[in-house]
């Protein structure tokens, strides 16, 4: 029996660093790329910073970190960097991200982001401390191994670490959703026809934004306050994950600001960390007032209990009525026996 859970759990972590492997070099092919006039890549947002952080919270970091580390190697050789330069960057990406792994972990992030200090967490220490450390590390070791010249280091690492920053804020919090996801217990209709309606919106506002002239970025925002109302955590991180996809989408040219990746990248950032920080922080504040809620009642509950078992306690119970009152017609009050004696007394 051992041996068959032992081969077992040996199945699902390989099968793991299968999914993580495809997922981080696949994901890396559809993220949005331009190039400065001197020849480096840059990124919109580099969606396998987000998968290669969230892994750690699927699989065992000892596990995660190698299997990041092998295919950011292979992605760099990709990209036609020679062998050495693209190891160097593949363990500052490996380091980096365990770096911001252990930095979460340090302040009691929970993956479930049930409490307003798990975001901030991941805002802060993941997206925009962790992004700086991912830039540093990654260009600072291609330019030790001569691939970027020392003088694009700060400008590049400022754009590697807004694009790993993103990667992070967009991408994590959509895949830690969907580890905690659960099947509902009772399915209901109008709930189903809600969601439907929600991810029929979140298509519409997209079109409208890649096919009009007037660009409405606007009409991105109530889309996901109506995911973080209703659905909290579960819908506003998916939903945050597809208008940020979609709507700054210049791969090919489209989108609002298509072929114009560099010069107004930090348009497109700003646009990307507001709609995602929305859905999150209101996503996190619903949940924790229902949560508020849920402890009031059972509190309420606990003392309505608590104040009826006391009352009946105190109560008398009727069996010890009865007896007090068979007690006290008992009990014969010494004048008047003396009075009934006197009065049983013949007369003399």
């Amino acid at each position: 029996m051992a041996s068959r859970k032992l081969r077992s759990s040996e199945l699902v972590t390989a099968l793991g660093v299968v999914i993580l492997a495809t997922l981080y070099v696949g994901a890396s092919f559809a993220a949005p790329v331009d190039y400065l006039p001197t020849g480096q890549q840059v990124s919109l947002f580099w969606p396998p910073t987000g998968i290669g952080l969230a892994a750690f919270f699927y699989l065992r970091p000892l596990v995660t970190a190698p299997t990041i580390l092998v295919s950011s190697f292979l992605l760099n050789a990709s990209f036609g960097r020679p062998l050495g330069p693209s190891l160097a960057a593949a363990v500052a990406t490996a380091c980096g991200l365990t770096a911001i792994y252990l930095l979460l972990r340090w302040v009691d992030f929970h993956s479930r982001f049930d409490r307003l200090r798990d975001v901030l967490a991941l805002v802060f220490l993941g997206a925009l401390v962790g992004g700086m450390i991912l830039g540093w590390a990654s260009v600072g070791a291609l330019v030790l191994t001569g691939v970027f010249p020392p003088g694009l280091q700060w400008r590049m690492t400022l754009l590697w670490g807004m694009s790993f920053g993103t990667g992070v804020l967009i991408c994590t919090p959509a895949l830690l959703v969907l580890r905690h996801a659960r099947w509902p217990r009772r399915i209901r209709p109008l709930r189903v026809v809600e969601a439907v309606g929600l991810e029929a919106a979140a298509v519409a506002v997209v079109l409208l934004i890649a096919l009009t002239a007037a660009q409405p970025l606007f009409l991105a925002f109530p889309v996901v306050v109506w995911a973080a109302l209703r659905f909290q955590m579960a819908g506003a991180a998916p939903v945050a994950l597809f208008l940020s996809a979609a709507t700054v989408y210049t791969q090919t040219g489209a989108g609002p600001w298509g072929g114009q990746l560099v010069s107004e990248m930090g348009v497109i950032e700003g646009f990307i960390a507001s709609m995602t920080l929305t859905a999150l922080l209101l996503a996190v504040i619903i949940t924790e007032r229902d949560r508020a809620y849920r402890d009031i009642r059972h509190v309420s509950d606990q003392l309505l209990l608590a104040v009826d078992k006391l009352d009946r306690r105190l109560r008398p119970r009727p069996s010890e009525i009865a007896g007090r009152r068979d007690e006290i017609a008992q009990r014969r009050d010494p004048m008047a026996e003396r009075q009934e004696s006197r009065a049983a007394q013949p007369d003399r």
